[in-house]
């Protein structure tokens, strides 16, 4: 085994590892006692929707790598690091009718799924809409609830210490998702603000609440079961928690570049739908520093105009490309890394430890 993994690069081991956790959780997940709670069948079908073809399995990745990195049993973290994912699950099923994304991982959304089905049980355009919006908002409802059931395993299954288990979930539920909402509604707001009446940090900061935090207390949750402690200040636990933080807003400074040069079949979303939505990304907002008059004001015509042709998207990307709001914000996600590799330092060396900084690395190289 060793003399295989010496054959293969550090990213190639990173990928590795991190599909053979994601293939864990997903088989967790599908066959979890949860399911049989679920109903009518399109509650079911739509709960089971993205689950069924998870992403990259980042955050449950992520949440075993720190256990194992304080030398704690990936086993015993499993639950947690399913529960994460569908933690992360619901809010996309929301952020989806929010966003108004028709796609998801190269499917239909929630909504749009339930949308299209809806048309053929004969339903008009408007009931349909209707229909699949309000089967989306209950999925991630009750998915919601899944999540709890999840991380209640961890007691249930391996009989972890019951007062760890009550502060993971309260991370979760009290650290994580009313940051999580902050980010998600300045997301919602500043589109309606004006670029040059926000502040870079202000960007930044909507981006770490609705990305960052997830990614850091998936970090802290793992270090917390690795090491049997609820000390959120141990320095582990907080070394490993800030390592994460600053590469989950790598991660979306990275996802808002790729929304824009990415291939819509690779990155599992619709690219440009930025552009029509009129999103405050630090790619807008650095192009717009180095514009001209004339150039700005085709910025603020062409972003966020929802009705924008595809021909009226390209010229909008190309713009921003020349405007270098593209290599600025690459260059800021860089940064990001730099400043998270640092917090591994007072984190023993293992195998473990390199996986986190290749998954770091893989923040900003990725391509879809």
């Amino acid at each position: 085994m060793i003399e295989v993994l010496e054959k293969l690069t550090a990213k190639q081991i990173f990928q590795q590892e991190l599909s053979k956790r994601g293939k864990l959780i997903k088989k967790y997940l599908i066959n979890h006692y949860f399911k049989k709670l679920l109903g009518p069948k399109d509650i079911l079908d739509g709960s089971l929707s993205y689950p069924s073809s998870m992403g990259k399995a980042l955050r449950p990745g992520i949440l075993l790598f720190s256990c194992g990195a304080v030398g704690g049993d990936e086993k015993i973290a499993i639950p947690a690091a399913a529960g994460v994912e569908i933690s992360h699950t619901w809010t996309l099923v929301h952020d989806d009718i929010i966003d108004n994304d028709d796609i998801r991982r190269g499917k239909p959304s929630v909504h749009h799924q339930f949308y299209k089905l809806a048309k053929t049980r004969g339903y008009s355009d408007k009931e349909a809409s209707e229909y699949g919006r309000n089967i989306a908002i209950l999925v991630g409802d009750v998915q919601h609830s899944w999540t709890v059931s999840l991380f209640m395993d961890m007691y249930k299954k391996y009989k972890l210490d019951p007062a760890l288990v009550l502060e993971i979930i309260n991370e979760l539920e009290v650290g994580v998702i009313p940051k999580l909402i902050e980010g998600e509604t300045f997301d919602i707001q500043y589109e309606r603000e004006k670029i040059n009446k926000l502040k870079k940090e202000q960007i930044i900061d909507m981006s770490a609440k609705k990305t960052g935090q997830l990614y850091s207390s998936s970090a802290k949750i793992g270090a917390m079961i690795g090491l049997k402690n609820t000390d959120f200040k141990h320095p582990i636990i907080l070394a490993l928690s800030n390592f994460c933080f600053n590469c989950g807003v790598a991660f979306q400074l990275q996802d808002d570049i790729l929304g824009l040069i990415s291939k819509e079949s690779k990155f599992g979303k619709p690219i440009g739908s930025d552009i029509r939505e009129g999103k405050r990304t630090t790619i807008f907002w650095f192009a717009y520093q180095n514009a001209n008059r004339q150039e700005k004001q085709q910025l603020i015509k062409l972003i966020g105009d929802k009705k924008a042709k595809e021909n009226e998207i390209k010229k909008a990307i190309n713009l921003l490309i020349r405007l270098k709001g593209i290599e600025e914000t690459q260059r800021l996600a860089l940064q990001y890394i730099h400043k998270a590799k640092n917090y591994l330092k007072v984190v023993p060396d293992s195998f473990y430890k390199e996986l986190l900084v290749s998954w770091a690395n893989f923040m900003v190289e990725r391509k879809i």
